[in-house]
C-alpha cells in the first residue's frame, strides 16, 4: 500500500500524498464509509444502499496457523510495516477527522 502513494516506499512522502485525498474509506467501516464518501466527494444522489454479495464465511483454520506460527507472523509484520503504520494513520488520524467534521449524524444514517 504505501508503494501506492509514494514511488520509493518512503512512509512520510506516502502520509503526505494520502493527505492530499478528498476522501479515504475503510473496508472495515464500509457503511459509515459510504456515507462519508457520498458527502466528501460531493455526490448528493448517490444511492448507497446495497445487497451483500459474495459473502463467505472465512477460513479461520489456515489464518490460525499463520498467527499460530510467531515466525511466520513476525515476518509477515516485518515486511508489512509501512504499510501497517499509513493504515493506522489512516484509520486513527484521517478517518477519525472525516468523522468529526461530518455535519450530520452518523448513527441516524446508518440506520
Amino acid at each position: 500500500m504505501t508503494f501506492r502513494f509514494s514511488e520509493n516506499g518512503n512512509l512520510k512522502e506516502a502520509i503526505k500524498n494520502v493527505k492530499k485525498l478528498d476522501f479515504v474509506g475503510l473496508q472495515e467501516e464500509f457503511d459509515l464509509s459510504l456515507i462519508l464518501m457520498k458527502y466528501y466527494l460531493q455526490f448528493p444522489n448517490l444511492c448507497i444502499n446495497y445487497k451483500p454479495k459474495n459473502v463467505s464465511s472465512s477460513s479461520s483454520f489456515e489464518l490460525e496457523k499463520i498467527i499460530n506460527d510467531k515466525k511466520i507472523f513476525e515476518m509477515i509484520i516485518e515486511k508489512n510495516k509501512k504499510d501497517i503504520e499509513l493504515y493506522n494513520f489512516v484509520k486513527n488520524e484521517l478517518f477519525q477527522k472525516m468523522k468529526m467534521e461530518y455535519p450530520y449524524n452518523i448513527e441516524k444514517e446508518l440506520d
